[in-house]
């Protein structure tokens, strides 16, 4: 019986895993990059702008669009990244993690010299990326584990439509 098995095959090319878009070391430098950016449904300047860690688009706001139904961050989940996304907010490095209609604050790649995050940036001190809490984000996100992560279950909300303003 062993022998009527068909010989394994090899294949010589495997994509590569599932990963989050390179982000650079100093959060100024990623805040600059993205300073001159204009919204490409309605020309404006994002009010709140948030990046997308999988595919590395601006989105005009961080969870609605700018023009009904159009350009958010909860869209661009939807139609780009099958429902499941991380959004990093070019006004406070807050990542928000975005999975169908729940949304959770985990916390940001961009720490200071003593590993503390500074969402609000108020302090001014250069925020740097930490590899290691970067990588475990992207862990997370790679193993579908968003959802099985204590600290993101307990800081996640389902009530969205409450946030819009």
């Amino acid at each position: 019986a062993a022998q009527a098995l068909a010989p394994v095959r090899r294949c010589g090319w495997l994509p590569p895993p599932p990963r989050l878009v390179c982000l650079p070391t100093l959060f100024q430098d990623l805040f600059l990059q993205h300073a001159d950016v204009v919204c490409a449904e309605c020309g404006q300047p994002p009010e709140q702008p948030a990046l997308c860690l999988l595919t590395g688009r601006v989105q005009c706001n961080l969870l609605q669009g700018c023009v009904e139904g159009r350009a958010g961050g909860l869209l661009h989940a939807a139609e780009h990244t099958a429902g499941t996304t991380l959004l990093l907010s070019l006004r406070s490095t807050k990542v928000v993690a975005v999975r169908g209609r729940r949304i959770a604050v985990c916390q940001s790649p961009y720490l200071d010299v003593h590993g503390e995050e500074d969402l609000d940036l108020r302090r001014g001190r250069p925020l740097r990326l930490d590899p290691t809490c970067y990588s475990q984000l992207g862990a997370l996100w790679a193993a579908h584990a968003l959802d099985f992560d204590s600290h993101v279950l307990h800081c996640s909300r389902s009530d969205i439509a409450s946030l819009s303003p």
